[in-house]
């Protein structure tokens, strides 16, 4: 009996024989007989056919005649062939891979294997904890000067030793604004700053800050939640995010580590890109990777029980050979079960703990003034992310590019001040006096007051303010898009001519990024989603399992009811095209199925393709009886063959003769 190849190729592969091959070659041979031909007696050759003396040497002692064959004279111009069948149940396959073995085995193929889906809100908070502090932390003090200091960082000091004047600063700025640092100089709420801090009032504009929208006066104006969510609601609406808003990373992405993401993630269409390719404006030679995998150390255990089975058979014109085929109640090559009970069937090491992220973001300004919409322009108070008023230009804060600055900080306000079921929402409705005189109160503001909607700001004046001082009626969340874009621009109000130019685009080469995931998380999300995909997968490692079966045009198999019978093969039994051996042969058969006379029709037709207690319904099938089965086929080429079977009488009948020649034309 010869070894059976391996259905599949392994050119490119480097496991040692003791690591990898040996337990393949046992796992996809489901049978260990071979069809034979053989001269004199029975080889293992593989398909060569003759007729002479035919004495039987298989491990058995008689003669032909013992086991109730004809003399060979009998069978004078048949070719002879030895199909057998093999009920040994086949084990399972085992890959043992380092990180160049995976790299190698499933190589471009790598990148149709997703591996995980990772929620990106943990990864997005520490990108803007590490932005909101890349210079320093002193802006939590209770403090009209914040104290920024860029040097202090590593990320800060990539912004240059000017760094008080890059857009990267001005990013960190609007970040780290809270009620005690917000300088409002040049926006619609320097007049009540003026007032607030003035020794007309005993409480400062922070003070009125904190109680508008009821934080404390360290805050950052713009809450971490809020701004994660914006990030999600505009810069995430890329085509390469999944529809659940997770970052989908592919096996190919993992293997590289993560570089590919760079791409992925980047500009598409008219989006600007999550991430910044390290092929763009990059003249520190920034690399986007992850150290997830540790090359010396990753190992990955895969343990696949076999859907195929080995079966012998003959093909009329050109001998015996054998094939792989897919089990009857299986719809994948392979069986991959990693989770529960079978977590030992998928063992991987190797994974740093946590696993971080180096990667570039860019956030692109809109060239031009975001406007918000003031009243009494009609429509004003519907105006909403989700449906812009009627009439609006296309400088709206909400029509602006879902990616641009504005829209984002736009965004985050109302994601923070909005009644919004979220945990980070604030009720902003309501009803305050900020400046109490004896009698009355001299500055009212109002949110979402009167009937108007929530968030909507009107502010009331006693006649000893000029009310065009002061900010006009209109969203909350519009007003501070206003007074963020002054902010972002004019870093320096008391030094003229160093603002930062309008559509800057602040970049961040962002460095040991936590993903927000442990390496048990990330296991455990892999071994969920490559069960998930075991058809993927499947086809992955075996799913060219026919690479080198022979074109047989029968073979003999035990049907799932137990019986043995002859099958005639159709286009579900693959095997290569000998004009295209990458793609499977679509024989075209007239006649299939086996007869008992040579013209081959329906009328002496002896198979059938519905036989009770056989799910196959696909296939012609023919229960052979004891003894001498005389038949007659047509293969794809149209040729005609007279096909005798001889099935033991007195031993299992496991073991068959087939003895083939040409019928004629």
């Amino acid at each position: 009996m010869k070894t059976p190849q391996l259905p599949f190729e392994f050119s490119a592969f480097k496991f040692s024989a003791c690591k990898f091959l040996p337990t393949a070659l046992l796992a996809v041979c489901v049978g260990c007989g071979t069809p034979t031909t053989s001269t004199g007696s029975e080889t293992d050759s593989d398909s060569e056919t003759t007729t002479g003396d035919m004495t039987e040497t298989d491990g058995e002692t008689g003669s032909d005649s013992d086991t109730g064959l004809p003399e060979p004279s009998e069978l004078d111009g048949f070719n002879r062939f030895v199909l057998r069948v093999d009920d040994t149940p086949p084990p399972p396959l085992t890959l043992v891979m380092d990180h160049q073995d995976a790299i190698d085995f499933f190589g471009a193929q790598a990148k149709d294997l997703k591996l995980v889906d990772i929620d990106p809100t943990p990864m997005l908070e520490n990108a803007l904890l590490a932005i909101q502090g890349a210079c320093g932390d002193k802006w939590t003090l209770d403090n009209k000067n914040p104290n920024h200091n860029c040097q202090v960082t590593d990320l800060g000091k990539t912004f240059g030793a000017n760094w008080q004047h890059t857009p990267e600063y001005s990013m960190v700025r609007l970040l780290s604004m809270t009620p005690s640092n917000a300088d409002m100089r040049g926006t619609a709420f320097e007049k009540l700053e003026d007032v607030m801090n003035s020794d007309l009032i005993v409480e400062d504009f922070a003070w009125a800050l904190t109680q508008i929208l009821e934080i404390e006066r360290t805050d950052p104006l713009l809450p971490m939640g809020a701004l994660v969510a914006a990030v999600k609601d505009t810069l995430l609406q890329h085509p390469a995010v999944n529809e659940d808003g997770t970052l989908g990373v592919t096996l190919d992405d993992a293997l590289k580590d993560m570089r590919p993401l760079a791409a992925k993630f980047g500009p598409v269409e008219d989006h600007p890109g999550i991430l910044l390719p390290d092929d763009v404006d990059n003249p520190n030679g920034f690399e986007t990777k992850s150290d997830a995998i540790d090359h010396q150390k990753f190992q990955m255990k895969v343990v696949a029980g076999s859907n195929l089975r080995f079966v012998d058979g003959v093909d009329l014109s050109g001998g015996g050979g054998d094939m792989f085929l897919l089990r009857d109640d299986a719809e994948n090559v392979l069986e991959l079960k990693f989770t529960g009970a079978h977590e030992a069937n998928l063992e991987i090491s190797g994974i740093n703990d946590p696993p971080t992220m180096d990667m570039r973001m860019r956030i692109n300004e809109f060239i031009g003034d975001a406007e918000p919409c003031l009243d009494p322009v009609e429509g004003c108070q519907t105006n909403q992310p989700s449906e812009v008023y009627e009439g609006a230009p296309e400088t709206n804060v909400w029509r602006l590019p879902l990616w641009s600055m504005e829209r984002l900080v736009g965004q985050s306000g109302y994601r923070a001040y909005k009644d919004d079921p979220e945990d980070f929402s604030k009720d902003i409705s309501k009803d305050i006096c900020l400046f109490m005189g004896q009698n009355n109160c001299y500055i009212r503001l109002k949110l979402g007051a009167d009937g108007a909607p929530e968030g909507w700001m009107k502010m009331e004046l006693d006649n000893l303010f000029n009310e065009e001082e002061f900010p006009e009626p209109q969203f909350f969340w519009e007003m501070f898009v206003d007074i963020a874009e002054i902010s972002f621009h004019d870093v320096d109000p008391d030094t003229p001519g160093q603002e930062v130019e309008e559509g800057a685009t602040p970049t961040f080469a962002l460095t040991k990024l936590n993903i927000g995931l442990t390496a048990d998380d990330l296991i455990a999300q892999i071994r969920q989603s490559l069960e998930d995909q075991e058809d993927v997968m499947s086809d992955l490692i075996l799913g060219r399992y026919w690479k080198n079966n022979h074109a047989l045009d029968f073979y003999y198999r035990r049907a799932d009811d137990g019986n043995l019978y002859l099958f005639f093969a159709n286009n579900e039994d693959l095997r290569p095209d000998p004009q295209n051996p990458n793609a499977p042969l679509e024989p075209a058969y007239q006649n299939p199925g086996f007869f008992s006379c040579v013209e081959v029709n329906e009328g002496c037709k002896e198979s059938r393709l519905n036989i009770s207690g056989v799910s196959d319904t696909t296939h012609e099938k023919l229960a052979l009886k004891r003894g001498w089965n005389n038949l007659y086929m047509q293969d794809d080429l149209n040729g005609i063959y007279e096909v005798r079977i001889y099935v033991p009488e007195n031993r299992d009948a496991t073991k068959i003769w087939a003895y083939v020649r040409s019928a004629g034309a």
